[in-house]
């Protein structure tokens, strides 16, 4: 469901889908990473042969990869970060579009968890 369509978070009568779809992909991912400033630009190289690439920020944001080759260049991810749809949860969730680290924010302490599927 949430991998077709980002949008169907939004339809969720789970209190916290964010969680819920975590806790899904942590059993059905092909591959997981936990992303830093390091690793990144090789888990975007890695997820290339991926038809789902989906990203949280701890229990509060998910977006999902929509296209690996419409990308812009981000000093703080030192490489060029594609384009995502997806939801930060503010109390209600809120729908975001738009490359990748203006949603997921700068490299921090916060866990940024990156979900492989097909």
């Amino acid at each position: 469901m949430y991998l077709e369509d980002i949008k169907s978070f939004s339809n969720s009568e789970n209190a916290h889908p964010i969680e819920k779809f975590q806790a899904l992909a942590e059993n059905t991912a092909l591959q997981k990473n936990n992303l830093t400033k390091e690793n990144f630009i090789k888990a975007l190289k890695t997820a290339i042969n991926f038809k789902h690439i989906i990203i949280t920020v701890e229990k509060h944001t998910v977006i999902k990869i929509e296209d690996l080759t419409n990308c812009q260049h981000s000093k703080s991810w030192a490489t060029c970060v594609p384009y995502a749809t997806g939801y930060i949860k503010k109390g209600a969730l809120i729908y975001q579009e738009g490359y990748a680290n203006t949603i997921i924010g700068i490299p921090d302490a916060q866990q940024r968890t990156l979900y492989l599927l097909n």
